[in-house]
């Protein structure tokens, strides 16, 4: 692996955690602009072409862990398919978006976050949780199977 390549596919792995553990745990305001439409999509394009350049990265002399690592953007697309199934969720049982809780930072608490429900912040974690696993799970199948 080269040393450009090796600098590029960590860009998109830190991006790729910062942009999931960020919106999650520090600003959770920032999952309102995920209501909107057109964010969503455009976030959505942006991570898959991000995925295409990153798969496109790969070289078949790298070990499995840095391969994995090389489709860190699935994180991401799997945040934002978990995130809208849960705010579909709290729309069926609340009749109102799903409310983030920022858990460590006192100075980005919104009137959402303090409304937040018992099973919203187990599906917040759940979130987090799952996406990293998903892509952890995906990156090894892919990989190890074909």
């Amino acid at each position: 692996m080269s040393s450009d390549t090796e600098d590029i596919q960590f860009l998109i792995l830190l991006f790729s955690l910062f942009s999931v553990t960020f919106p999650n745990v520090i600003f959770s305001f920032l999952h309102q602009y995920l209501r909107n439409r057109k964010v969503y999509l455009s976030l959505m394009i942006i991570v898959l072409l991000l995925l295409l350049f990153s798969v496109f990265q790969i070289d078949e002399s790298w070990k499995t862990f840095q391969k994995v690592n090389a489709l860190s953007p699935i994180m991401i697309i799997s945040y934002l398919i978990l995130y809208k199934l849960a705010d579909h969720i709290a729309l069926k049982k609340y009749n109102r978006h799903m409310y983030f809780s920022c858990r460590i930072s006192i100075l980005f608490k919104s009137k959402e976050s303090t409304e937040q429900t018992l099973l919203e912040m187990l599906i917040q974690i759940l979130i987090l949780i799952l996406s990293a696993v998903i892509w952890m799970l995906l990156g090894s199948l892919i990989f190890n199977y074909f």
